[in-house]
């Protein structure tokens, strides 16, 4: 994605600019992290009804935040949607703690 010329308006540093984009790169590899912001911000669910246009003015603001910061990292929605509705596998290998290090055996 190319980040640089829009976001001129907000950092006129080119350096801070390029930094940034660079940050954002990193948060496109923070699959688990870009989950749960999916999550907070409502992007599979329709959620509860909101009582009044307030509260459905900054439900929708936060869905909108969500959906930005995952295209601006360089990920699609979609990309994280298996993520957001499957559970997290559990590993329920036990360490064996050895003289060369740590291996996991099955219980």
């Amino acid at each position: 994605m190319r980040l640089i010329a829009p976001l001129r308006a907000f950092w006129p540093n080119l350096r801070e600019r390029r930094q940034l984009v660079a940050e954002y790169q990193q948060l496109g590899r923070m699959r688990i992290l870009l989950a749960d912001i999916a999550k907070r911000g409502g992007i599979f669910s329709a959620g509860p009804r909101q009582p009044d246009l307030y509260a459905a003015g900054v439900a929708e603001g936060r869905r909108q935040i969500a959906l930005e910061l995952i295209r601006t990292s360089g990920l699609e929605p979609a990309e994280l949607q298996k993520a957001c509705t499957d559970p997290i596998p559990v590993d329920h290998r036990r360490p064996s703690h050895h003289p060369g290090g740590v291996t996991y055996v099955d219980p």
